[in-house]
């Protein structure tokens, strides 16, 4: 069941480029992580609102590109792998099933 701020990821898989993969991820982190950051950023007196959430979200994989020494706007399928194993990695701490990172 999803939280409210949860929504049902709809993926079009027609022409998936690695954009939309960067993409997804980001959705996916964000329907994951949504209710945890939003408490972090709640006990850090910083904004909660839906947009600054999704914001944090795009740093974490920004900062991941950036751990890799990949494009974050210009990904590739090599720069998206080893993001996914730096986010897989940091799943644990999170509290994160690693395998659904790897899906």
């Amino acid at each position: 069941m999803l939280s409210p701020n949860q929504k049902h990821l709809e993926v079009d898989l027609y022409d998936i480029n690695p954009e939309k993969v960067r993409d997804l991820i980001i959705d996916y982190l964000y329907n994951e992580k949504c209710d945890e950051i939003k408490m972090t950023r709640k006990m850090l007196h910083l904004g909660t609102s839906d947009s600054e959430i999704y914001k944090t979200v795009v740093q974490i994989v920004r900062l991941a590109f950036v751990e890799v020494g990949g494009n974050f706007d210009q990904p590739t399928v090599d720069s998206l792998e080893r993001v996914m194993d730096i986010l897989a990695s940091k799943a644990y701490v999170w509290g994160t099933l690693i395998d659904l990172c790897r899906v």
